[in-house]
């Protein structure tokens, strides 16, 4: 499990939280092409949602991070979260 605690497998995993709620909104119902058109008319939120995610994972990393599994999980969480919250801004 050692490898996944290094920064670039941890950035990994913040981008796919971020990947999942992609997959929740399909879940719901959207079909992929409605998705797609989404991302491609709202691509101010979805830059804006992943130079947060980024900015948030540097900040956890550097800050918070306490070299355990949890990290994984928290990191996780944090692509999620942004990506949920400012894909709804415009």
């Amino acid at each position: 499990m050692e490898w996944v605690l290094n920064p670039y497998s941890l950035y990994v995993v913040s981008l796919l939280g971020m990947l999942m709620h992609f997959f929740k909104k399909q879940i719901k119902g959207e079909t992929f092409v409605e998705i797609k058109s989404y991302f491609s008319t709202h691509l101010k939120s979805t830059i804006v949602a992943f130079i947060s995610t980024t900015v948030a994972f540097l900040g956890y990393y550097f800050g918070l991070s306490s070299g355990t599994i949890s990290d994984i999980v928290a990191i996780f969480g944090l692509g999620y979260t942004f990506d949920s919250m400012f894909n709804k801004w415009d």
